[in-house]
């Protein structure tokens, strides 16, 4: 009676073990995670300077990519920052005893204002990034993406995937 008492903890604490680290990965399998625009155009940046050679980027091009990388990186981190400031506000009046709705609509409304805001800079500097590389330097990082995206989707859990090192 006691072995079994004793297996059976062991087991739970096992379960337990293993639900808790997987919750803390955040239960994504092979390191999936929703991206937002914000990340996919920085990363698409980083691909392109990454790439700068095959896509044969002149030195100004370059300086423009970086600037405009950095510049996006600011305003996404000062809008997220914004957003964080407005959500506290946002509790703190919903917490309230006699809560002013009209308060926490127009915080509502901020918040989703500063979404919109951001949204659209980071549309203005896909344009201004569209606008700085020419059409066969354009079609050169499609084809690069897609023969990109193929590597990942073959390589599914080889060892020796050329993608994982």
């Amino acid at each position: 009676m006691k072995k079994y008492t004793c297996r059976m903890i062991v087991g739970c604490a096992a379960i337990i073990f293993a639900l808790s680290t997987m919750a803390l990965a955040g239960g994504h399998k092979d390191g999936y995670c929703k991206k937002g625009l914000d990340d996919k155009l920085i990363g698409k940046f980083h691909f392109v300077l990454q790439n700068e050679d095959e896509l044969a980027l002149t030195p100004e091009q370059t300086h423009d990519i970086k600037e405009l990388k950095k510049s996006v990186k600011k305003k996404v981190i000062e809008s997220e920052a914004a957003v964080d400031i407005i959500k506290v506000d946002l509790y703190a009046a919903m917490s309230e005893d006699p809560m002013n709705v009209d308060l926490v609509n127009d915080l509502i409304d901020k918040k989703y204002d500063e979404k919109k805001h951001k949204a659209k800079l980071l549309i203005q500097s896909y344009s201004k990034f569209q606008s700085i590389l020419n059409d066969e330097q354009k079609e050169k990082m499609k084809t690069m993406c897609r023969e990109q995206k193929k590597q990942k989707m073959n390589c599914g859990s080889m060892k020796d995937c050329p993608m994982k090192k």
